[in-house]
């Protein structure tokens, strides 16, 4: 699954601090899903830009049921958003 998200939020120095937040968004994961993640801070335009990468093993996947898989996905990304934003909350 790939997600990439755009943020015009957060500052440089709240960029500097969420980036090394989100390593720990891995371990909120099932252990057995692999997470890669790039993020970068567009300073000509105040965006912050993460790419999200989860890979999720074939014998995790409910297979022949499309709404199970993106039940699935769905909440992935509404972990991921809750972890974010809570993550950009301590900011505060």
């Amino acid at each position: 699954m790939f997600l990439n998200v755009k943020d015009d939020s957060v500052s440089k120095k709240q960029f500097l601090f969420l980036k090394d937040r989100l390593k720990n968004f891995v371990l909120s994961l099932n252990p057995d899903y692999e997470f890669d993640h790039e993020t970068k801070f567009d300073e000509s335009d105040g965006i912050l830009l993460i790419g999200l990468i989860i890979t999720i093993p074939c014998r995790l996947i409910p297979v022949g049921d499309i709404d199970k898989v993106n039940g699935l996905f769905v909440e992935i990304i509404k972990e991921f958003f809750t972890f974010y934003e809570n993550e950009k909350l301590s900011l505060n």
